[in-house]
């Protein structure tokens, strides 16, 4: 099994460009862990930056490249490193997160995931899933959902 972030990448790209010709592209995050280390390496390909937040810090991950799948090579990779301090979060979500509008045209930024990140009515991470989903219901009132919303959620003890 690979796990060369570059590789995987290089080769993620590489099918992309072959199944969508230029046309279309994908945005994507993909990180690896090491839990004796504490290290996280990361890409984040044109997606929304995922926000790390620890007892110091917020920080949002943006290292990494262009979508997968805009050119038939990747022109360059940044991968990005850092040691991960316990009781961190880690939350990553699609673009469908935040820009969604409220009747009044205001986004759901990531001011908004940070202060539920912050927030202590939650003991897991299925918990913040179910109040971040119930954040944007509320935000979107009556108006539907114009994009996919994906929500991955991490906790490192």
């Amino acid at each position: 099994v690979e796990n060369d972030l570059e590789i995987i990448l290089n080769n993620l790209n590489k099918n992309v460009w072959k199944n969508a010709s230029g046309e279309r592209f994908i945005t994507a995050f993909l990180a690896k862990y090491n839990r004796e280390t504490r290290e996280l390496q990361y890409a984040n390909c044109a997606h929304p930056a995922p926000i790390l937040l620890d007892a110091n810090s917020i920080l949002r991950l943006e290292k990494g490249s262009v979508g997968l799948g805009m050119f038939e090579e990747i022109p360059f990779i940044n991968l990005g490193t850092m040691k991960i301090a316990q009781n961190s979060m880690l939350v990553s979500f699609t673009d469908g997160v935040n820009e969604l509008e409220s009747m009044d045209g205001t986004p759901f930024d990531d001011d908004m995931v940070i202060e539920i990140m912050k927030g202590e009515e939650y003991s897991n991470m299925s918990e913040f899933n179910m109040l971040l989903m119930n954040a944007l219901k509320r935000h979107k009132g009556k108006l539907d959902y114009h994009d996919d919303i994906a929500i991955v959620a991490a906790r490192f003890f």
